[in-house]
């Protein structure tokens, strides 16, 4: 029989996979970031420069490219609104909840643990002003750190460490933070 902590951990992922999904077509800005995320991708889509020299039209954010460059990619086959990075940080987000997970489970041994585990942070869904599935770069970075994390506990030799760099890098050229 699952533990407490496991059907919990369900739970809060269920809810916040239906919040989440509910939100994924809404034609407007769920919050304001969101809104210069859609000017970088379009930019991006335009071919224009993502960093030209401010103007009174354009100002560019100070975050790191790879979140825009991801979402244009979508932007490309989906169309340019928020549906494309609403879908990357919705995906991303469900990384860090599979990343958390198999972290958990690999280090406690248990199933279980891993799913409260995954179920405790999508908890925090709410508690944190539901960004996850926002269309902005935090949702991406943490997947890609809580990969290079997870690459560095437990990959080995020179592949793992390969992996590790790379994920962690990706990370940084997502948010500066992550340097």
């Amino acid at each position: 029989m699952p533990s407490r902590g496991a059907l919990a951990g369900a739970v809060a992922i269920g809810v916040y996979l239906f919040v989440a999904l509910s939100r994924l077509t809404y034609p407007f800005a769920l919050e304001w970031l969101e809104g210069n995320s859609l000017v970088e991708v379009h930019r991006i889509v335009a071919g224009q420069p993502l960093y030209p020299a401010p103007t009174a039209g354009y100002v560019p954010d100070g975050y790191s490219p790879l979140y825009f460059g991801v979402s244009a990619a979508a932007a490309r086959v989906l169309g340019v609104s928020y549906l494309p990075l609403r879908l990357v940080s919705l995906l991303s987000s469900l990384a860090c909840f599979a990343l958390l997970a198999r972290l958990v489970q690999r280090e406690t041994g248990s199933i279980a643990a891993g799913f409260g585990a995954a179920g405790l942070f999508a908890a925090t869904y709410f508690a944190t002003g539901t960004w996850f599935d926002v269309g902005r770069v935090d949702s991406l970075f943490l997947a890609l750190s809580i990969g290079g994390l997870y690459a560095a506990r437990w990959m080995r030799g020179t592949r793992g460490a390969i992996a590790a760099g790379v994920l962690l890098a990706a990370a940084a050229l997502t948010k500066q933070t992550g340097l």
